[in-house]
């Protein structure tokens, strides 16, 4: 018996192999063929399943022993998790046409790899259903279902507000926030056990379920539907973790529950790449361009990456590099540049300004800045592992403390009074501060840092979940400069921002006073900068040549609302996130709240002969334009006050920064 030989598949079609299994019961030897097929013209099933290990492979062979007129002459290997997933979902009288990557796509061949992943987005759009299988049951595994399943049958979801809701009056106990489910700790931890399967890691799995028409969760024998299943997601995901958690299982929970809400909640096709990419960089894969190309059918179909075809002969770094390089040529943009991490690199020798998606990052992304907003990027590749890029050096790094936390997961609740203590080493940092501001400004200015300036009222209206400014500022103000036994209660809320938002990341303060929130690997003399087309400050590490390295984004307090290009504020403005149909879009607000509006107000008026086309303020800017007469389009947020010429002719003295 001879090694199955794959036929060449036709380049550039819609064209792949389909797997038919033949009929059997669960102990018999498994018995497949392989035919091509358009995934247009065909019905199937597509499998999304865990490879598993590749010691100790099983065979499976081609050719229906039932039928008198096929030889069965050719084997193929497969993991063992394969071939324990094919027994189970082989069925006993018919044959089951299934797409299994593993066996449809020719392994071996790098070209036909790469065809083949660029075509996974319309093979699992176009399956008739996907197939989830998770593995073999367990005890715990059918009372998780059970659980799950009852969940889901008694709420229903509004899913525009992420919204849970009892399907009857007299269960609202499953959807108040304050009041935990009546589960034990063996059911918790059956949930906890359930979740934590390998398969709800892996990165692929986004673009497979992501993209179904239907899709099926199969445990061994049990199933579940994933609609349903994300039902019950959500339901966990709004009520109070329960209290009788023990502190060994208690944060494993939080932080898988909070990676699999996100892909239950995510849709297909909204989003930038930047937040898919910052969404998923902890699941599992096994080639470090799959960071890339797992994504590609997913994202928003104007995103840069769209084009790109998978090419497994190139090495991870190029790859990276046309990410950025496309999305600058696109969107005259450099917010992936946010992406970068001094220190966190694990593909070799690459320009400090090209990521490297392969390797989490210490710290989240900052949140919602706007350090350039209206502003596109002015850069060039210079083609020699330069990058040029337009901004300012707006501040020199002058004390660093180290970075406050080090939680391994992505998501974990730190223990509020860890946060607490370490409130207690900012007495030093403001004794060393050079600010002229008094103890109220200072307290302000340190209580929005720490949280990146996260707070309800930030949005308008304010949402539920955060905390409030005014509460956190209180409680920071007694904690930093009262007497003992006047420190005020702290807003848990505050504590869990503060934990999630310091996390990774060391508390600098510049020359001129200011704090900020920056990148581990900062260090004294770092420069902090507003590069055009980034939306977070950067802090860049001069050389004598005078090139720059990016050691990674950071928070500064005072340079991420246009600051650096526009000065500050007038005093009667705040900036805020204003609701509108399409969600919350950056907008200010006036001290009293009465007054929102989208346009900065340092801006003043347009230039001659430009105007703004369909001000609908409630249906939000993005339907705005800015036009002119003459047919010259902007789409919001551009605008040509914020051009290099018009910022110049401000007197802003752009420079011209070398990024190696």
């Amino acid at each position: 018996m001879r090694r199955y030989k794959y036929e060449r598949l036709k380049p550039d079609t819609r064209t792949t192999r389909l797997v038919t299994v033949f009929p059997g019961s669960f102990n018999e030897d498994l018995h497949l063929s392989l035919r091509t097929a358009n995934v247009d013209e065909t019905r199937y099933e597509a499998l999304s399943y865990t490879w598993g290990s590749t010691e100790n492979m099983a065979s499976v062979y081609f050719g229906d022993r039932q039928s008198p007129s096929s030889e069965v002459s050719e084997y193929l290997e497969v993991t063992q998790n394969l071939e324990v997933t094919l027994r189970y979902l082989r069925l006993e009288e018919n044959s089951r046409d299934i797409w299994i990557d593993a066996i449809c796509i020719d392994q071996q061949n790098t070209e036909e790899r790469g065809q083949q992943v660029g075509m996974m987005g319309a093979i699992y759009q176009k399956a008739s259903g996907v197939v989830i299988w998770l593995g073999e049951s367990s005890n715990d595994s059918k009372m998780a279902l059970t659980l799950l399943r009852y969940l889901s049958s008694r709420v229903k979801i509004d899913w525009q507000r992420q919204k849970v809701i009892s399907m009857t009056d007299g269960e609202t106990d499953l959807t108040r926030h304050k009041i935990e489910l009546p589960f034990g700790e063996e059911q918790w931890r059956s949930i906890l056990a359930f979740l934590q399967r390998p398969w709800f890691h892996r990165l692929w799995i986004w673009q497979e379920v992501l993209l179904a028409k239907t899709a099926t969760i199969y445990c061994g024998y049990d199933t579940c539907k994933w609609n349903d299943f994300r039902k019950a997601i959500l339901a966990l995901q709004s009520k109070e973790p329960p209290k009788n958690m023990s502190k060994d299982w208690q944060t494993p929970y939080d932080d898988v529950l909070h990676h699999i809400y996100h892909l239950t909640c995510r849709r297909p096709f909204k989003g930038d790449f930047l937040s898919w990419t910052e969404r998923t960089e902890r699941c599992k894969y096994s080639d470090p361009r799959d960071r890339i190309y797992a994504l590609l059918h997913v994202i928003d179909r104007a995103e840069s990456t769209v084009g790109m075809k998978p090419d497994y002969k190139e090495t991870p770094v190029n790859i990276y590099r046309e990410v950025i390089l496309r999305d600058l040529d696109r969107s005259r943009e450099l917010n992936m540049l946010k992406s970068c991490e001094l220190g966190n690199e694990s593909l070799g020798l690459k320009p400090s300004w090209v990521p490297d998606w392969s390797t989490p990052q210490a710290s989240d992304h900052t949140v919602d800045g706007r350090a350039t907003f209206g502003a596109k990027a002015r850069a060039r590749h210079l083609g020699d592992g330069r990058l040029a890029v337009s901004g300012i050096l707006a501040a020199e790094i002058d004390s660093v403390e180290d970075h406050f936390l080090q939680e391994p997961l992505h998501h974990a609740r730190v223990e509020r009074s860890k946060v607490i203590n370490l409130f207690a080493e900012l007495r030093d940092q403001i004794e060393r501060s050079p600010s002229e501001l008094d103890e109220d400004q200072l307290a302000a200015a340190f209580c929005r840092t720490l949280c990146m300036n996260m707070f309800a009222d930030s949005y308008v209206p304010a949402v539920s979940g955060y905390p409030y400014l005014e509460q956190s500022l209180e409680f920071l103000s007694s904690l930093l400069f009262a007497q003992p036994g006047h420190i005020k209660p702290p807003p848990h809320a505050y504590l869990d921002q503060v934990a999630m938002h310091s996390r990774g990341r060391c508390l600098f303060t510049t020359k001129d006073g200011s704090i900020g929130l920056g990148p581990k690997k900062a260090t004294v003399g770092d420069r902090v900068s507003s590069v055009l087309g980034c939306n977070s400050p950067l802090v860049l590490r001069p050389d004598d040549g005078g090139n720059f390295t990016v050691v990674g984004e950071c928070y500064l307090h005072g340079m991420m609302t246009n600051e650096a290009l526009l000065g500050p504020l007038p005093s009667e403005w705040k900036p805020v996130a204003i609701l509108v149909k399409a969600g919350y879009e950056f907008g200010f607000a006036n001290a009293a709240g009465f007054d929102k509006v989208f346009e900065d107000p340092r801006l003043g008026p347009l230039p001659a002969g430009w105007k703004i086309r369909n001000p609908e303020k409630r249906a939000g800017p993005e339907n705005w334009v800015l036009g002119t007469d003459a047919g010259k389009e902007l789409p919001w947020p551009e605008d040509p006050r914020m051009t290099v010429e018009a910022l110049e002719a401000r007197g802003i003295a752009l420079q011209e920064l070398l990024l190696i």
